[in-house]
């Protein structure tokens, strides 16, 4: 297992399995996002292991929007997760660093499956931020994160049909000790358009203070710049949780402000500790380039439990675990 080492300059040990820590939330993590414009078809996954108390969770979310979507997140059978040098399993679901900052992901569920190459970084990956603010470090993931927007290829299957892709995507990890009850709330707005603009911007507050803190940065042909402030302005439809259309507003802290538009394609609910969250995958349109988009937010501030909704009290989210019918978004 790798141990832990500088938080801004990458190392491979950053992609791999990392010795726990003695804390029973300490936790590690892969989450990444993908779609391919030319087809409309996209998704996620996210495997999340807590080993000093056997616990795991799985997350998967995929798309072609204009078929069927799937959706399924759980948490992992006990005793069916496993953790390597080079990588993590639950269950069917796998995930493997490969040389050069090249990923393998994949899963085999009985209704969609996947196996993926994460091939190409338009840059290293990195923290959210040079100096992450200790009021936040000390609770969330202080062994330490990895953000990279790249491209990956391969293969999906949702329900009966089978894609091959190469899509734009993007990719984080985290690892460390995680207590999210410390947390108000939190959004994040993540995406790329290629190698000449990718971003990665979040916002988290304390629940016990009320602090707001910003993280982040942009991406412009191999120039990166740390984010000094991030405001994400979102509409939703009549039920409360469908994003209809949002925008961020990114302060560099040369204070240049960037604004980046978010058009949802297909979104879906996830459920975790007290909170609900609605993520939104996206375009973005910068400059009359268009490129992938995530855009998420709670949907309640963890004050307390909030009911996950029906699917049938929704509009366009995804809500029902399986296959469904992909949205089609309409004004």
């Amino acid at each position: 297992m790798a141990e832990e080492g500088d938080a801004m300059t990458y190392d491979p040990s950053w992609d791999r399995p990392h010795t726990p820590g003695p804390e029973d939330l300490w936790q590690e993590s892969d989450c990444w996002w993908f779609m391919d414009l030319e087809q409309k078809v996209g998704g996620m996954q996210r495997l999340g292991q807590t080993p000093n108390i056997g616990k795991s969770h799985i997350m998967s979310f995929c798309f072609a929007a204009d078929g069927e979507r799937y959706l399924g997140h759980r948490d992992g059978k006990p005793g069916d997760a496993e953790r390597w040098a080079d990588g993590q399993r639950i269950e069917s679901h796998r995930v493997e660093a490969l040389d050069n900052q090249r990923m393998l992901y994949s899963w085999d569920d009985p209704e969609s499956s996947a196996e993926l190459e994460f091939y190409e970084c338009f840059y290293a990956p990195r923290d959210w931020t040079e100096a992450p603010p200790e009021a936040v470090m000390k609770d969330m993931n202080t062994g330490g994160h990895s953000e990279c927007s790249g491209r990956v290829k391969g293969t999906v299957r949702i329900g009966a049909k089978t894609y091959k892709i190469d899509a734009l995507a993007h990719r984080d990890r985290s690892w460390g000790y995680r207590d999210w009850s410390t947390a108000g709330q939190s959004k994040m707005h993540t995406g790329t358009i290629g190698p000449e603009m990718s971003w990665a911007a979040f916002i988290f507050q304390r629940r016990d203070t009320g602090e707001w803190f910003d993280a982040g940065y942009v991406v412009r042909d191999g120039k990166q710049e740390d984010i000094a402030n991030l405001r994400m302005i979102a509409s939703y439809d009549t039920d409360s949780f469908t994003g209809m259309g949002g925008r961020s507003i990114i302060t560099l802290k040369s204070g240049e402000k960037i604004v980046i538009p978010s058009k949802p394609m297909q979104a879906y609910l996830s459920q975790f500790d007290n909170f609900v969250a609605t993520t939104n995958m996206s375009t973005a349109d910068i400059n009359g380039k268009v490129g992938m988009s995530i855009f998420e937010l709670l949907t309640n501030p963890g004050l307390g439990p909030m009911r996950y909704p029906k699917q049938s009290q929704l509009s366009y989210i995804c809500a029902e675990h399986g296959l469904s019918k992909s949205a089609v978004y309409e004004e």
